[in-house]
């Protein structure tokens, strides 16, 4: 779960940075904002809420077996979404 975790909450900080730099930058092209630029921060909010919700639960798991099994497959559903069902 930790691992999960800290790469939702990489990804989401990583999403967060290249707005950032691409809002910073002196260009008339407003395709970014257009295509989604928003709807991309949105995005990387929700997966850095989940992120750290992972990684949080993964503290406490031994308290909260329950959580910690939807954790587990909450984690292991997003890492082969995200990396592949080699994984």
């Amino acid at each position: 779960m930790i691992n999960s975790g800290t790469l939702l909450i990489s990804a989401a900080w990583s999403v967060i940075v290249i707005i950032i730099i691409h809002n910073s930058q002196d260009t008339d092209d407003d395709l970014f904002l257009t295509a989604g630029g928003p709807a991309c921060a949105v995005v990387a909010f929700f997966a850095f809420l989940v992120g750290v919700s992972l990684v949080l639960l993964a503290l406490v798991a031994d308290r909260f077996p329950r959580a910690s099994r939807i954790g587990v497959a909450v984690a292991t559903k997003l890492s082969r979404y995200l990396v592949g069902p080699g994984w």
